[in-house]
C-alpha cells in the first residue's frame, strides 16, 4: 500500500464529527469497510473500540513498513506538515481509545501530567485489559523504529507508552489457586506465562532507561519517581561516559551531546530551557552532523518553546529557529511558509504566526544572495498574509514583504506591479491604521531597492 493511500485512509476514520468527536458512528462504519492486512474476521468478537484501534494500529505499522522500505533503497521519504498532522491524530485516536481505558487509574494518575483526553464509559474486562495494553504497547514499541514515528510517538505520548508498560512490568500477579486468580482464570501454566511476560517488559523498561538512555524516557521516569532516581540516573549515564572515553582513548570531558541538549530543552525550568536552545543553536552553527539527523525532531522542540508567552523562551526559540532554517533552508523554509500561510492546518494563534514571521526574516537576512531562489515561495505566502482576518498579521505580512522587496532589488521581477496593486488596495479599503502603515514602508522599500525607472517601466507596461 502506498504511503498517500495510507494516509487518506488514516484522514477517513479520525475525522471528527460536529461534536469534535472522532470515535463517532460514521467513522466506525468506516473502519467495517477498510480491509488492511486482510485479516477481517480475526477481531470480529471484540467490542468496537478495539475494532476502532486495531484498524489505526494496522495503518501504521502499514506506514512504517512502507518508509523503511524506502529507507532501505536509500530514497529520503520526509511526510508533508499535513501528513505528520494526520499521523499524530491517528496516533491520539490511539492512545485516547486503546491505552487510556486500559490504564489503572492510581498508576496513570502519575503520569498525566494534566493533559486532558476523552473519557469512555465503556467497561473492559480484566483478562482483555491486560491483553489490549499489551497489544498497544507491543505495537507502539514496534512503531518507534521508524525515526519519524517514534519522534511523533514519543514528543507527546511518552508518558503513556511508559505507564503502559509500567503497569505491565511492576503490578502483582495473582497466584494459582486464589481468589482472584480463580475468577481470572489463571492456572500454573498460564502464570508462569505471565511471569515471562513480566520479565520481559521489565528488561525492556531496563534497556530504555540504562543501555538506550533515550532521553524522553528517563524524564518521564525523573518526573514520577523524583530527584533520588535522578542521582542514579545522572551517576549511570556518568559511568558509561567514563566507559566510552576510556575505549575510545579520548579525556574525559564534560562534552555534551545533541540529545543531552534536547533533553534540557524541556526542562521544567523556563531558564534552564533558554540556556539549551542557545546550545542547540550553537550546535546548529558550528556544523555537528548530528543536527542534520535530528533536524525534525530539532523543529519540534523549537516550535513547542516559540509557542510559550515568555519572552525570554519564545526570543530564544526564535533565534535558534532562524539558525536551524538558515543551515537547511530547502528542509526547514517550506515547512514554516506552509505554517505562516495556511494557520487552520497547524492551529496556530495569531502570536506563533508572528514569531514565525521574525523567524522566516531573520532567515531571508542570512541567505544574501541566494533570497532569489526562494522568491516565489516568500512573495506568495507573505501576499497571502495579506488577506489575513487578523490586522497584525496582515501588517506583519506587508512588512515581511517590503524587506524582501529590498532584498530582491532587480530579481523581483513583473511581479512588482501586482505588489504595487496590493499595497494600493490596502491604503484605500483596509480598516486598521497597522497594515495602511506597512503598506506605506513596502511602496518605500520598492522604490529603495529599485530605482524609479524600474517602478515606471513595470507599471505602465
Amino acid at each position: 500500500m502506498e504511503i498517500q493511500n495510507i494516509i487518506d485512509l488514516m484522514s477517513t476514520i479520525t475525522s471528527k464529527n460536529y461534536s469534535g468527536e472522532t470515535f463517532n458512528d460514521s467513522n466506525l462504519k468506516r473502519v467495517r469497510d477498510i480491509n488492511i492486512s486482510g485479516h477481517s474476521n480475526e477481531y470480529k468478537n471484540q467490542s468496537l473500540r478495539f475494532l476502532y484501534v486495531n484498524k489505526l494500529i494496522e495503518l501504521l505499522s502499514s506506514l512504517k513498513e512502507c518508509m523503511l522500505k524506502h529507507s532501505d533503497d536509500s530514497t529520503d521519504i520526509i511526510l508533508s506538515s499535513i501528513h505528520c498532522a494526520i499521523v499524530s491524530r491517528s496516533i491520539h485516536s490511539v492512545v485516547t481509545y486503546g491505552f487510556i481505558p486500559c490504564l489503572i487509574p492510581s498508576i496513570w494518575k502519575s503520569f498525566e501530567n494534566n493533559q486532558k483526553y476523552e473519557q469512555l464509559t465503556e467497561k473492559i474486562a480484566p483478562n482483555s485489559t491486560y491483553e489490549e495494553l499489551k497489544f498497544n504497547v507491543n505495537s507502539f514499541f514496534d512503531l518507534i523504529k521508524e525515526p519519524t514515528l517514534k519522534r511523533l510517538i514519543l514528543v507527546k505520548h511518552t508518558n503513556v507508552l511508559l505507564a503502559g508498560i509500567c503497569q505491565l512490568c511492576l503490578l502483582p500477579i495473582a497466584k494459582p489457586g486464589s481468589e482472584i486468580a480463580t475468577e481470572s482464570a489463571i492456572d500454573q501454566l498460564k502464570y508462569e506465562q505471565l511471569i515471562n511476560e513480566q520479565k520481559t517488559f521489565k528488561n525492556i523498561l531496563k534497556n530504555l532507561i540504562l543501555i538506550e538512555r533515550d532521553p524522553l524516557f528517563i524524564r518521564e521516569i525523573i518526573f514520577v519517581l523524583g530527584h533520588k532516581f535522578n542521582d542514579l540516573i545522572l551517576k549511570t549515564q556518568e559511568k558509561i561516559r567514563r566507559i566510552y572515553n576510556i575505549c575510545s582513548k579520548q579525556p574525559v570531558g564534560n562534552q555534551r551531546t545533541i540529545d543531552d541538549v534536547l533533553f534540557d530543552t524541556r526542562d521544567p525550568l523556563l531558564p534552564c530551557r533558554s540556556h539549551a536552545l542557545m546550545e542547540l543553536k550553537k550546535l546548529i552553527e558550528s556544523g555537528d552532523k548530528m543536527v542534520l539527523v535530528k533536524k525534525t525532531e530539532i523543529l519540534i522542540v523549537i516550535q513547542e518553546n516559540l509557542k510559550n508567552t515568555d519572552s525570554y523562551l519564545y526570543l530564544s526559540a526564535i533565534f535558534t529557529l532562524s539558525s536551524l532554517c538558515s543551515y537547511y533552508p530547502n528542509d526547514i523554509l517550506p515547512i514554516l511558509c506552509e505554517e505562516y500561510s495556511m494557520p487552520i492546518n497547524y492551529n496556530h494563534s495569531p502570536e506563533t504566526r508572528l514569531k514565525i514571521g521574525e523567524v522566516l526574516m531573520k532567515t531571508i537576512k542570512s541567505l544574501n544572495e541566494t533570497i532569489p531562489l526562494y522568491k516565489n515561495r516568500l512573495l506568495n505566502t507573505f501576499m497571502a498574509g495579506v488577506r489575513d482576518n487578523d490586522h497584525l498579521v496582515r501588517a506583519s505580512s506587508l512588512s515581511n514583504l517590503a524587506d524582501v522587496c529590498r532584498l530582491l532589488r532587480y530579481n523581483l521581477g513583473s511581479i512588482v506591479a501586482e505588489i504595487v496593486n496590493c499595497a494600493d488596495y490596502v491604503l484605500r479599503f483596509d480598516p486598521a491604521i497597522e497594515p495602511r502603515r506597512a503598506a506605506v514602508l513596502l511602496l518605500q522599500m520598492i522604490i529603495q531597492g529599485g530605482d524609479s525607472e524600474l517602478l515606471e517601466e513595470e507599471v505602465f507596461e
